[in-house]
């Protein structure tokens, strides 16, 4: 073999391995004794789980955008590539709280700006969704609440959380919000919130006295009636929208179904002495067609392999 045969070589080697780095994934957070962290998985179920990164603290929320992962404990929040093997030594910190004794409560990332959304729980002053921009400048108060703020997911531009047993919306951009749904007629405990939206719905996490923890599907029309998607058995801490597919929290369990309501699946089992606190999907966007150069690359790829079988079957 020549030596631009070799070199020809190295670079569709080069290719492939780069296509390889960045393939879809799940990640889960979770506290343990010894503080927090996360594990990332493929989306095969069942396969072998890596540490992406670890904390003295316990890891209470986690979320990804454009191939980076992004999670905080109670005060600090940091972020990462997806293509960081290092267990998290290559994590940034950014900007978090704005003076001791606020809390973080949840997370959200906007992928078309990447500004990430923040729910502070601030003792003597209230609870607040603050918008922070990718730069980690100054940050703004996007909206004030009247208690606690979880479920915290952005979506076509809109912002979506759960306030006690009330759903409410936003558009980036805006300063009003809108009441999507309440559930003040019983003892609901709203646990979380996703949005699915090529079916212009929304996923809700939550249980009530009488009947097992549980995902109901409704339209994102405001006070909509709702349907039964699935059955949990330990509450639903945590669930996403990936694709087609739902993903949740079960105990030390992470199922996932299809939003058609089949394919249930056990995707992964975590060790009983962690315990799971949130989860996120990154999936891969589909491979566009090779570009011109693309295909002379890859056709070189295919006369390498040719000359180095003609060059071991007739070493001359």
């Amino acid at each position: 073999m020549t030596i631009s045969q070799r070199i020809l070589c190295a670079a569709v080697v080069g290719l492939v391995a780069q296509n390889l780095a960045h393939a879809s994934s799940l990640l889960v957070s979770y506290s343990s004794t010894n503080g927090g962290g996360i594990e990332k998985f493929s989306l095969t179920p069942q396969s072998t789980g890596t540490l992406f990164a670890s904390d003295n603290a316990a890891i209470n929320t986690l979320t990804t955008a454009n191939n980076t992962a992004y999670w905080a404990t109670s005060t600090q929040i940091s972020s990462d590539s997806l293509n960081d093997a290092t267990g998290g030594s290559g994590k940034t910190a950014l900007p978090s709280i704005p003076f001791g004794g606020v809390t973080i409560t949840d997370l959200a990332v906007d992928p078309a700006t990447n500004d990430y959304y923040v729910g502070w729980n601030a003792p003597g002053f209230g609870w607040f969704i603050a918008q922070y921009p990718p730069s980690g400048s100054n940050f703004a108060v996007f909206a004030n609440a009247t208690t606690l703020v979880q479920g915290l997911t952005i979506a076509n531009n809109t912002a979506y959380w759960i306030e006690g047993q009330n759903i409410y919306s936003q558009d980036l951009g805006t300063t009003t919000r809108h009441l999507l749904q309440s559930f003040t007629l019983g003892p609901v405990t709203l646990n979380d919130v996703a949005i699915d939206t090529a079916g212009q719905t929304y996923l809700l996490a939550a249980s009530e006295n009488g009947l097992p923890p549980l995902i109901a599907r409704y339209p994102l029309t405001p006070n909509a009636s709702g349907v039964l998607f699935t059955f949990g058995t330990n509450p639903i801490t945590a669930l996403t929208v990936a694709g087609d597919r739902a993903y949740w929290i079960d105990g030390s369990n992470v199922w996932s179904e299809n939003l058609n309501g089949t394919d249930l699946t056990l995707q992964e089992t975590l060790p009983a002495s962690f315990t799971l606190t949130d989860l996120a999907v990154s999936i891969d966007p589909p491979a566009a067609a090779p570009e011109p150069s693309g295909l002379v690359m890859l056709a070189g790829g295919l006369i390498c392999i040719i000359f180095r079988g003609r060059h071991l079957s007739n070493p001359r």
